[in-house]
């Protein structure tokens, strides 16, 4: 099993760096922290092995290690104790790398259904520009979307994005509603659930759905990166590389 596997390189890597290292309870890294340290490395693993390079990711592992954990602001003596933590609280190590299964398999079924959604593209009701690289004080551009709808039914907004840690966007997210006839100049508007975009360290698949639950609609419109923002100049690090709106 390649997860069992990668665990081995991790127990071979840590006792090969912490030879004569002075270890400290203050060295632990907080366990969420060490958990997606975990997920990046498997990560790395599984790219090497996709990639026939298994032998030369054992031999800079070393380096990958270094860079990984500069990344999150800790160093090798620090991964080190924080395993051997946990190799004497091995009931919490089990759980710890359950958490780190699920997410990887959450992560696999995600790029599961964005290959389909890229080949899907006769479902797709949006038909704009689906990648977004949204960089620097800029304006923020909110991605917006206006769908003429015929009939009632289930409809799905998907998207798939990450927000960096250094976007100062006032409270990313979505904003939909359906649009009625009901007789009125403005029409009656119905709001998907809002749901805000948070930080990550990974892309994320975002789906919202909602039923139009009458044949009196009209359009689904909204945007992709609304906001709460007062000032319009703001430091904005948001990619976006995937929209697909659905029916059903």
């Amino acid at each position: 099993m390649k997860i069992i596997k990668t665990l081995l390189l991790v127990v071979a890597i840590v006792l090969l760096l912490s030879c004569n290292k002075k270890q400290t309870s203050d060295f632990i890294i907080p366990r969420e922290t060490f958990k997606d340290i975990l997920i990046d490395i498997h990560l790395i693993d599984g790219y090497y092995a996709s990639n026939n390079n298994i032998l030369s990711f054992q031999t800079d592992s070393a380096n990958f290690y270094t860079d990984i954990l500069k990344e999150y602001g800790f160093n090798l003596t620090q991964f080190d104790s924080t395993y051997r933590y946990y190799t004497r609280n091995l009931k919490q190590f089990d759980i710890l790398y359950e958490e780190v299964i699920t997410e990887l398999n959450k992560m696999q079924e995600q790029s599961r259904r964005l290959i389909e959604m890229g080949g899907d593209t006769l479902r797709n009701l949006y038909h704009g520009k689906k990648s977004w690289n949204i960089i620097g004080y800029t304006t923020q551009e909110k991605i917006p979307f206006d769908i003429k709808l015929t009939d009632s039914a289930n409809y799905s907004i998907t998207v798939y994005l990450r927000v960096f840690s250094d976007d100062k966007t006032d409270n990313p997210k979505l904003t939909a509603y359906f649009g009625f006839d009901n007789g009125t100049k403005e029409g009656r508007k119905d709001y998907f659930t809002e749901t805000s975009y948070r930080v990550t360290r990974r892309y994320v698949v975002y789906t919202f759905s909602k039923v139009a639950p009458t044949k009196k609609v009209k359009y689904l419109r909204g945007f992709i990166l609304d906001n709460n923002n007062i000032s319009k100049w703001r430091k904005k690090h948001i990619e976006v590389k995937g929209i697909f709106i659905s029916k059903g």
